[in-house]
């Protein structure tokens, strides 16, 4: 039984493919494309493919030659290494908005200056202690301490 490209070749897929391949036919040139298949086994995978045309003297295409291999471990590792990445940004907005509140909270319990600055991700938060009035005041409005 002869099972076709089209086939094997996850849905998502399909359409980038042909174009690929359609526009280097068009300029004559190899071409390189990354894709899924789905194996005989239901299973997806990930596939690496050079190939080119093959042409007559007419200049007709007679035929595609190339080479495909499974790349499905190096995608995978790949797609962890971002996973992971992702993962240690967000701990380390979580830590430096864990200091920035145990900064903000220290400085309300036990003013030491009339005044206050700390950096906060995309702005600079001010607190002062106003003239006079029994109470922090931060400019910024995340928050208003009586």
């Amino acid at each position: 039984e002869k099972i076709s490209f089209i086939e094997i070749t996850h849905k998502n897929d399909r359409e980038r493919i042909w174009n690929e391949v359609q526009e280097a036919i068009e300029k004559k040139s190899p071409y390189v494309l990354h894709y899924k298949i789905i194996t005989a086994e239901g299973r997806e995978k990930w596939v690496w493919e050079q190939g080119r045309g093959i042409y007559s003297a007419n200049n007709e295409l007679l035929a595609l030659e190339g080479y495909v291999t499974d790349i499905t471990q190096q995608m995978e590792a790949e797609q962890r290494i971002k996973e992971s990445q992702l993962k240690i940004v967000h701990m380390e907005k979580l830590t430096a908005l864990g200091k920035l509140t145990g900064s903000i909270a220290h400085e309300f319990n036990n003013p030491l200056e009339s005044k206050a600055f700390w950096k906060f991700s995309k702005g600079l938060i001010w607190i002062r202690k106003r003239q006079g009035l029994p109470h922090w005041e931060v400019k910024s409005a995340i928050v208003w301490q009586q």
